[in-house]
């Protein structure tokens, strides 16, 4: 009787476990896939913190390696949010996240992520390159000097891969108590310089105001008759010469035919595509002007700090660009708002509303890509200078007004 009464408990056991094993299976079944997803999102933010981490208990490491470790997972957050379409918190990397540039910084995260949401600037896959200029490190503080680059497919525009180069950040750090941290991070892309003169609030107004504008954007290719001129007669822009020219440079740090304007290179990269659009190679600026008239297109190849207003300022190209005279030379064209209108090798140009220079347009880019449907800002890609853009989405600026310059043709012998 006792033997059977063990072998019955023994039964009831088994069963039990059976029973037990089977809910706890089914229980990780239901919740592995929502758990996994948490997972995969930490796997690359979070070890990178991590790693900074073991970096800075690590006393074999040198400071500059533990700096180092510090902005490579300072900008892995950056990424990933816009990969994961959601916000990495990144506050264990800052010396005082209640400074203001932490605020600007986490006010410009949320906007591009606003803007990828809107737009389908998603990050399907990214890579970033820091080249590092100088490390200065004195006891407790370091300044670091490097150059941000990457390479990106966005889930609008893919399979393309869009590229920014160049863009110069100035870093400090504070060594506190034995771990690196990030004291500020100093730099001017197009959307930190706008947040210096607008607000969040005031930047997401316009994004929106953009995003609607797409699908109110059908009209058709403005028409253009050239005037007659009896010296000058009136030429075809090849727009395949000018993609070819803004391709090879968008990205390249220095040309030497055409050294970089201090004040800001864009107009000067747009003109440079623009002349070999028109057939031109440099350096024969012959019969494009002089440099006593600064109404004139020109640069000077002999001393490359001459040139004047419309070859390399923004709203002097414009006024030069729509001249309703044909007395000078150089590339015209016509103002337009439609998206629809747009052509690859047309000129873009946004105005900051409330920069210095009020209502001025003040940044400018070729289009390289017009794409469809036509309406549509993402389908169309720029390639610009300060900062270095190349195939980018122009809706990457959809925070700022913008208008479109469209190129006809160019007045010369």
């Amino acid at each position: 009787m006792k033997h059977n009464l063990k072998i019955n408990k023994n039964i009831w056991y088994a069963s039990s476990m059976i029973l037990l094993l089977t809910f706890v299976f089914t229980f990780v079944a239901t919740v592995s896939p929502a758990h996994a997803g948490v997972n995969a999102e930490k796997s690359v933010s979070q070890t990178a913190i991590s790693n900074y981490l073991a970096a800075q208990a690590n006393p074999a490491l040198s400071d500059q390696q533990k700096i180092k470790a510090a902005i490579d997972a300072y900008f892995t957050a950056r990424y990933e949010g816009q990969k994961l379409l959601k916000t990495q918190n990144f506050s264990v990397l800052l010396k005082d996240t209640s400074l203001p540039w932490v605020k600007k910084e986490n006010d410009k995260r949320q906007i591009e992520l606003y803007i990828a949401k809107l737009f389908g600037l998603k990050y399907l896959s990214y890579a970033y390159q820091l080249k590092y200029e100088a490390i200065s490190i004195q006891k407790n503080q370091a300044v670091i000097q490097l150059r941000e680059s990457h390479q990106v497919v966005f889930e609008a525009t893919t399979p393309t891969v869009s590229k920014m180069a160049n863009l110069l950040h100035s870093i400090a750090l504070y060594n506190r108590n034995g771990s690196w941290v990030i004291s500020t991070d100093e730099y001017q892309d197009d959307l930190s310089s706008e947040l210096n003169h607008m607000t969040k609030a005031d930047i997401l107004k316009k994004v929106d105001s953009n995003y609607q504008a797409q699908f109110q954007q059908h009209q058709a290719t403005p028409e253009f008759q050239p005037k007659v001129n009896p010296f000058l007669a009136s030429h075809a822009y090849n727009r395949s010469a000018a993609y070819t020219y803004a391709e090879k440079w968008a990205t390249v740090l220095v040309n030497p035919n055409y050294p970089r304007v201090s004040a800001g290179d864009c107009t000067s990269f747009v003109s440079q595509a623009m002349y070999a659009g028109m057939g031109f190679t440099p350096p024969n600026m012959a019969g494009m002007g002089t440099l006593g008239s600064n109404s004139q297109w020109y640069f000077n190849y002999t001393t490359p700090t001459d040139f004047t207003s419309p070859w390399a300022g923004v709203p002097s190209q414009f006024t030069f660009l729509t001249r309703t005279d044909t007395t000078r030379k150089g590339p015209y064209g016509t103002e337009s708002y439609s998206y629809c209108a747009v052509q690859w090798g047309d000129v873009v140009q946004i105005i900051d509303p409330a920069a210095p220079g009020n209502n001025t347009w003040n940044h400018e880019a070729i289009v390289v890509h017009a794409g469809n449907p036509c309406t549509a800002l993402s389908s169309k890609t720029i390639d610009a200078h300060d900062n270095d853009h190349m195939d980018y989405p122009l809706s990457n600026w959809a925070g700022y007004t913008l208008h479109f310059i469209l190129i006809q043709g160019w007045y010369g012998n």
